[in-house]
């Protein structure tokens, strides 16, 4: 029994031997790994874990195919890869590099399991090959300038401080993986790749050189989280998930990959930043959450965009070029004026209430409204090209608007572009088929055609509609309210048909009545303009004030009838009327200068006309006065060179004077 057991205990004692065999490196002869007198106990193999301290000899990889079991490299310890063919390689378990020791790759491949990292990481060329997971521990060094890590497990550099290549790559290649690191650590170029899995950062990560995601996602996970890239981020690749972070990306931004591509978040922010030029590329049918532009460069569109939170400008220049730009939050480019300035492409508002700010010098080319709800300006706004309300409401409110000449304002059927007190200057045609709505004292200033055909236009209070074109109609629905509308084009308008408020007429050209006309407020003639009720004789009847202060009233043979049930003053100006009539009983007009009356007047009956500061009335046909005359110290004179009846009330006259011989007054 005795003997059984020494022999037992003998083999177990080889056995152990066998599996945790230990050869350390002790350099006594050179540097060549190959050498046995090297090593302590052979050259390694496999299963033989190694130790490299500090010795005069430093160890080099000089052979295809190394190996060994578990590596330690302790303090003031070096091992060195540095074949020139790149063809030597290392094969390790475990790599351990303790505070003090040095792993230096200049070329070929080192090869290891789980990766431990407290010492010195020298890398200017080759390959470290990590088939498991990466940790750091300590004040660690990262002397890496070229080359490329390879890591198939996950990356924990958390706990040791000073991971900051100033080259080379890290591409993640395994499967599903982990990405966390120290607060003051950092990446170079970092490569997401290898399965389709996906890569989950635990803490922010900075990038200084270029983000490719090939293959696979990468996932921020946590609204904490950020990535901050001083390079190019390149999606080609399954997804890239931003979460609900903010991430900076100083290069180029390209996700237009031929792959899955996919991004298309639902919250975070991506800021476009750097001071070099550079270019924004996405894929149909992706999107960006919220997008900053704040660089002192130019970011170039090179394919349209979508954006389904907020844009913002905050500096540097946005050039779109002739793309296309689909925005559903808010639009802000007011951080640089000058910064947005398209000749070409479309932005389209697509969300259901959003707001518009834009800076002093900044303009839109083609401008859409295309969703329920209102689209707020919280500036003015400058549009080279068409503006269409597709869907909703644009609601200008107190700011102004500007559309460029041989532009077109359309508004599409129930929808609505609305004003409070500020201008919107229709340079090109008006193609009103919604709502056109000035609700206080706003002004919509058409200096090309108009045509409200189907439309409605709103005055809910004293706003303006001018125009200078053609006017094709003022809508199926014309509410007039307390508003003004001014035909002041430089060539010859006709008027359209409707009942108006106060209605002007300006500008040294002839508008013409298309129908008997009718001003519930004031009609003002200016700047050498012509008012003409046409050859067919059209009447003319007024609530409020008549005053031609500069231009001509082409009566012909129709009537103007005063019938405000109130106070009202006329102003002829050196134009005469054909019949002239107070119909509307408290009507009390009061002459602002002599008068001309070519054919008959007609005070009716609970009415005044008033000659004001003694002014004169011509009349060329007959006088009825079934009201009140109060003539003041005037005159009245009869010229119609032939019989006139002359009916008064008991009102009297100051002067009262035949002017030509013929004149035979009854």
């Amino acid at each position: 029994m005795r003997i059984n057991k020494i022999i037992f205990f003998a083999l177990l004692i080889a056995f152990v031997n066998l599996v945790n065999a230990q050869t350390n490196w002790t350099g006594n002869v050179d540097s060549d790994w190959d050498d046995a007198g090297n090593w302590s106990a052979g050259i390694p193999d496999a299963s033989d874990a190694v130790t490299i301290p500090d010795v005069t000899n430093d160890p080099v990889i000089n052979i295809p195919g190394a190996v060994c079991g578990a590596l330690t490299i302790e303090s003031a310890g070096k091992l060195t890869s540095n074949n020139n063919g790149g063809s030597y390689d290392l094969t390790a378990n475990s790599i351990n590099i303790l505070s003090g020791g040095q792993l230096l790759i200049t070329n070929g491949e080192v090869t290891s399991g789980n990766f431990t990292h407290a010492g010195v990481l020298s890398i200017t060329g080759g390959t470290l090959d990590i088939n498991g997971h990466y940790t750091s521990s300590g004040n660690v060094v990262a002397n890496i300038t070229g080359g490329t890590i390879e890591i198939s497990g996950n990356w924990d550099g958390t706990s040791g401080n000073g991971f900051d290549p100033s080259g080379g790559t890290v591409f993640f290649n395994g499967g599903t993986q982990s990405i966390s690191t120290h607060t003051g650590n950092k990446f170079h170029d970092l490569t997401i790749g290898g399965t389709t899995n996906t890569k989950t950062a635990g803490s922010d990560l900075v990038i200084e050189g270029n983000l490719l995601i090939s293959s696979g996602t990468l996932d921020m996970a946590a609204d904490a989280n950020t990535l901050d890239l001083d390079g190019n981020f390149t999606l080609s690749g399954v997804s890239f998930i931003p979460y609900g972070g903010t991430h900076d990306i100083a290069g180029n931004w390209d996700d237009s990959g031929s792959g899955n591509a996919g991004f298309s978040p639902s919250s975070g922010k991506i800021i476009l930043s750097g001071s070099s030029s550079t270019t924004i590329a996405t894929k149909s049918d992706n999107n960006f959450f919220n997008l900053e532009i704040n660089s002192s460069a130019t970011k170039t569109a090179s394919t349209n965009l979508d954006i389904n939170g907020v844009f913002t400008l905050t500096a540097g220049t946005f050039d779109a070029g002739s793309t296309s730009i689909d925005i559903v939050g808010d639009w802000d480019d007011s951080g640089n004026n000058g910064g947005f300035t398209p000749s070409a492409g479309t932005v389209t508002l697509s969300g259901a209430g959003s707001n518009i700010t834009t800076g002093s010098s900044n303009n839109f080319f083609n401008l859409v409204i295309n969703s329920s709800g209102t689209k707020s300006a919280q500036s003015e706004l400058d549009i080279n090209g068409d503006l269409t309300v597709t869907d909703g409401e644009l609601a200008m409110g107190s700011n102004n608007a500007d559309v460029a000449s041989g532009k077109t304002v359309t508004i599409a059927s129930s929808k609505t572009l609305s004003m409070s007190s500020g201008v919107f200057t229709a340079n090109g045609s008006s193609d009103i088929n919604g709502i056109l709505s000035v609700t206080t004292t706003g002004k919509y200033d058409a200096n090309g055609d108009f045509d409200a055909t189907g439309g409605t236009i709103t005055f809910g209070g004293a706003g303006f509609l001018e125009m200078s074109g053609a006017t094709t109609s003022l809508g199926s629905s014309f509410t007039e309210g307390s508003g003004t509308v001014e035909y002041d084009g430089t060539s010859d308008q006709t008027i359209f048909n409707t009942t108006y408020n106060n209605l002007n007429i300006d500008q040294n050209s002839v508008k013409s009545a298309s129908a008997n006309l009718d001003v519930d407020g004031n009609l003002t003639i200016d700047n050498s303009a012509t008012l003409d009720m046409s050859a067919t004789n059209y009447n003319l009847t007024i609530d409020g004030n008549y005053t031609l202060t500069s231009g001509t009233f082409t009566s012909r043979t129709g009537t103007v009838t005063f019938n405000g049930g109130g106070s009202q003053s006329l102003t002829p100006g050196s134009s005469s009327f054909y019949n002239l009539t107070t119909a509307t009983s408290s009507t009390n007009v009061t002459l602002q200068a002599d008068i001309t009356v070519t054919n008959d007047l007609t005070i009716a009956s609970s009415t005044t006309l008033d000659a004001g500061s003694n002014r004169g009335i011509t009349i060329g046909g007959n006088w009825a006065n079934s009201g009140t005359f109060t003539s003041a110290s005037g005159t009245v004179t009869f010229n119609g060179g032939g019989s006139q009846s002359l009916t008064p009330s008991s009102s009297s006259f100051y002067n009262l004077t035949t002017a030509t011989s013929s004149t035979d007054v009854t």
